[in-house]
């Protein structure tokens, strides 16, 4: 989702510099680095990259959260540390199942939607939010 081929997926702009951070699933430097083989467009990205970093950008790849607010941090960007949680988000954060989270790492919405069937069929308790996507009305009464 670069601005260009090979571009980085974020531009960070603060103190005076610029900054690029390029998004990657978790894990795959591990996978590429015991594998060895990149992709034509992840060859692209390593020589935009080279490119940025000798225009005086910094640039990171960051594959989780923590890594990317380290990243921010390690370059002074600041950030709202203290920010605070709305309601919404709290209910929404608490009511997702491991299935879910699971599902959210490997990018698979349909692992997740399965697996809360699963617990519906095993008659589990589902979370609040979850639970009127099965109700019997929704379902036809089946």
């Amino acid at each position: 989702m670069g601005i260009l081929p090979g571009c980085p997926d974020l531009v960070v702009i603060s103190n005076g510099r610029c900054g690029f951070i390029e998004l990657k699933r978790p894990g795959w430097s591990r996978a590429k680095a015991r594998s060895g083989k990149y992709t034509a467009h992840e060859l692209r990205q390593a020589e935009a990259q080279r490119f940025l970093k000798l225009a005086g950008c910094w640039v990171e790849t960051c594959e989780s959260l923590g890594e990317f607010l380290g990243a921010l941090r390690r370059h002074k960007v600041p950030l709202k540390e203290k920010a605070t949680e709305t309601p919404v988000i709290t209910a929404l954060r608490e009511a997702l199942t491991q299935a879910e989270l699971d599902a959210d790492a490997a990018g698979s919405y349909t692992h997740a939607v399965r697996e809360i069937g699963r617990l519906v069929q095993a008659g589990e308790t589902l979370p609040p939010l979850h639970a009127h996507l099965f109700s019997p009305r929704r379902r036809g009464r089946s």
